[in-house]
């Protein structure tokens, strides 16, 4: 029930921030619900610790929107990645607080600058990301790290994977760009959830 309320709030500021009504099914309330509640449903059944469960939550609510808006736009908004990284970042600093230990805030503070500067790498040399994705970067490496240097490896692995994939399988042709937000954000969550709780 959260997740479903949730998303479909969420939904609001994916249509608020939205330019486009090409494709109103993505848009639509009951597909930010449904996605929501079943990613806020597969985290809890995770067993991880309520601090975590609530950054992930936080993750989850701006990434429905952020890839819906990447499919159909071809961008990243700054408020949803500014409140993602809001959301996720004060969780992460309540959780290394309540914990009493620091280990897991110094893993997450540096995963978050590993990412953003070899994404900014890739982006300078090759022109295959965007600013936006960069900045997606920082915020799916504080998620990730956060959890564990292997989770970290996982997420960027997979991120990179299920993006060639969308270019080996057709979907995109080989003049044109495909969206790498949607993907880098189904790589984070995909290791999240394979990882322990």
């Amino acid at each position: 029930m959260l997740g479903a309320v949730t998303g479909a709030v969420g939904n609001l500021g994916t249509r608020m921030l939205a330019t486009s009504s090409d494709d109103i099914g993505l848009y639509s309330t009951r597909t930010g619900a449904l996605a929501t509640s079943v990613l806020f449903g597969a985290f809890g059944q995770q067993g991880s610790p309520i601090e975590d469960l609530v950054m992930l939550s936080c993750l989850v609510v701006v990434a429905i929107p952020l890839a819906v808006i990447d499919m159909v736009e071809m961008r990243l908004p700054n408020p949803l990645l500014a409140a993602g990284y809001l959301g996720v970042g004060t969780c992460v600093v309540a959780a290394a607080v309540a914990r009493g230990e620091c280990t897991g805030l110094g893993r997450a503070a540096v995963g978050c600058a590993v990412v953003t500067v070899t994404y900014l790498g890739v982006a300078l040399c090759t022109g295959g990301l965007g600013s936006g994705d960069v900045k997606l970067g920082g915020l799916l490496g504080m998620t990730s790290a956060w959890k564990s240097w292997s989770v970290l490896l996982a997420s960027m692995t997979l991120g990179w994977v299920i993006l060639l994939l969308v270019f080996r399988l057709g979907s995109v042709k080989h003049d044109r760009k495909a969206p790498a937000g949607p993907a880098l954000l189904a790589g984070t969550l995909i290791a999240v959830l394979g990882s322990s709780g």
